[in-house]
């Protein structure tokens, strides 16, 4: 039980204030060597949380629930449907002349933290493939356990909400729009993981997610 609040304390707490200063100095300098440390930290420091996990679960256990809704393909698909959404740009970065304008300018502020040599994104794609298995683990399989069991006992659905909110207050450097499409991703993800009992697609559409960022960077480059 102590490592589940440490786990907690970890994710909700200490990894959002680490990233704050991580990305304060890289606004401020930022190096293809200053872009791969950063994405190796973040590994360390998300595989480490996980690893922690192993003292209370099974893997196995983290990869499944026995909390689970009825199952609805209505649900299902427009979940999928709506994760799969942002991958649309990929169409207008290629036909639409303002899209990728405004792609171009994004991207340009984003440029201190995003992969731009094939080494960073060597690394960057490594770092999308932990993140995307996990922030799953943490933030949608365990944060359910968490926020479920002793001493909180929420009900689910209230247990749903709390896990994505605090989901997306965790990506709060994105600013607002980052925070609400963290927290709608969040819900989409974790109600996929509930019908399904399974963690392996929102783990691969999470993954998908971050990879896109580099062929993002390739269209617009």
């Amino acid at each position: 039980m102590i490592s589940m609040h440490i786990v907690a304390l970890i994710i909700f707490l200490l990894l959002p204030i680490e990233s704050y200063l991580t990305i304060r100095k890289l606004r401020e300098r930022s190096s293809t060597n200053k872009r791969i440390t950063t994405y190796m930290k973040t590994m360390v420091y998300l595989w480490g949380a996980t690893y922690v996990l192993t003292y209370n679960f099974k893997i196995t256990d983290l990869l499944s629930t026995d909390i689970k809704v009825a199952f609805s393909w209505s649900g299902f698909i427009a979940s999928i449907i709506y994760l799969l959404i942002p991958f649309l740009e990929f169409i207008l970065l290629k036909y639409n002349k303002d899209f990728r304008e405004k792609g171009k300018e994004q991207f340009a502020r984003r440029s201190f933290i995003f992969p731009q040599n094939f080494k960073e994104e060597f690394v960057f794609v490594l770092l999308a493939v932990s993140v995307g298995i996990t922030e799953e683990v943490l933030y949608r399989s365990f944060s359910l356990i968490y926020f479920t069991g002793a001493p909180f006992n929420l009900g689910l659905f209230s247990a749903f909400l709390c896990i994505n909110l605090l989901f997306g207050l965790v990506h709060y450097l994105q600013g607002p729009q980052g925070i609400l499409s963290a927290f709608l991703n969040g819900m989409a993800s974790t109600y996929i993981f509930l019908i399904s009992g399974s963690l392996i697609i929102p783990m691969l559409i999470h993954m998908l997610y971050d990879l896109r960022i580099i062929i993002w960077g390739r269209m617009i480059r």
